[in-house]
């Protein structure tokens, strides 16, 4: 029983360790990457994988939406979530995330309950 709660934990610990991707697109070439984002027309070449450093973005200037990749330094305080720029006198909205394919959503949000999950099954194995 406890090889078996090992191998789950491990199992837990290395699905949130993975490595993930992001959407790479923008709204003015492919209009299915606006919002709503449409994934079933974006092409597989749209989709990359990031560095460790890295967080998936997006940003949205007027009715331009960029789905991207940046450096985790050009993300608001926390590496989730959203703030307003100006961008040369114009207001922009840039959020940031680092879940697989997170950059996809009108609105960026770690998926917590996915964790919670995790854990609930890995408690139950423990007490059996």
């Amino acid at each position: 029983m406890k090889l078996l709660f090992v191998a789950l934990l491990f199992l837990c610990v290395a699905w949130f360790a993975d490595a993930y991707e992001c959407y790479i697109c923008n709204n003015l070439m492919t209009g299915a990457c606006g919002d709503p984002f449409d994934k079933s027309k974006i092409s597989n070449t749209s989709i990359v994988e990031i560095a460790p450093y890295e967080r998936c973005a997006k940003s949205k200037i007027g009715t331009a939406v960029r789905r991207t990749k940046v450096n985790s330094t050009e993300c608001p305080g926390a590496k989730n979530g959203c703030e307003p720029r100006m961008d040369d006198g114009v207001k922009a909205m840039v959020c940031c995330c680092d879940s697989d394919l997170c950059n996809q959503t009108s609105s960026l949000r770690q998926p917590i309950w996915l964790l919670l999950i995790a854990l609930i099954i890995c408690g139950l194995f423990v007490q059996s």
